[in-house]
């Protein structure tokens, strides 16, 4: 991916799985932007149409929760069911391409006690950016302070925006949205811990496409944060 983002956005990921080829996405966005800073640099971050990310609360059986999931919900468009799934964070499309029906399944997914969290997935545009293959959005949130004499500062100011702390890793605090309703809430907190905290920096955690080869076709990269 050619553009100026810096390493941080993908800092302390780890590669779990390749996965097969995925299904055509919309190329348009819908109107909300959000104003992004990544180290010195600053872009805009628009959400894609019909493409949802779902985190299920119980790990365990999740194909056969994926499967409840979309007999449950006829807004999720079974043709692109993830067969043979054995993650229980996965990608879904939805059979409208509207944004009003993206923001709508977004909170009814959300309002779901089985779901941890449902998440866009965001494109982005800016200068510098020359790939505009869209980013998946997960519900983390990555702050790293100047010196560990302020974790207690942050860790306070975390829990007032609603985060709980998930781990702590080579100096970073990674934090969760312990109640998601939009979808957008780590995005959103992550832009305001960037205007309020005096820190080294404060990110949104994402799932990024990887190309292997000049020619290589496109995989999504499932990645454990």
């Amino acid at each position: 991916m050619r553009n100026s983002v810096p390493l941080l956005v993908i800092l302390g990921l780890i590669t779990l799985l390749s996965c097969t080829d995925e299904p055509e996405l919309s190329t348009s966005t819908c109107g909300d932007a959000f104003v992004y800073n990544s180290g010195t640099d600053s872009f805009t971050l628009r959400a894609v149409p019909r493409s949802v990310w779902i985190e299920l609360e119980d790990p365990e059986n999740p194909e056969v929760q994926i499967a409840a999931l979309f007999a449950e919900y006829t807004f999720l468009d079974d043709t692109t069911f993830p067969q043979g799934n054995y993650l229980n964070r996965f990608p879904a499309l939805l059979k409208s391409t509207s944004c009003e029906s993206l923001y709508e399944a977004l909170e009814i997914l959300n309002q779901d006690e089985k779901i941890a969290a449902a998440t866009p997935r965001l494109k982005l545009e800016g200068p510098g950016i020359f790939d505009n293959t869209p980013w998946i959005l997960v519900n983390t949130v990555s702050i790293q302070p100047f010196d560990a004499s302020d974790d207690a500062m942050i860790v306070e100011w975390a829990e007032i925006q609603g985060l709980e702390l998930k781990n702590e890793s080579f100096g970073t605090l990674r934090f969760r949205v312990k109640e998601v309703r939009s979808g957008f809430e780590p995005l959103e907190i992550a832009i305001k811990a960037q205007n309020e905290l005096d820190v080294k920096w404060a990110l949104a955690d994402f799932i990024v496409p990887i190309f292997r080869g000049s020619h290589a076709k496109k995989k999504l990269t499932i990645l454990q944060v």
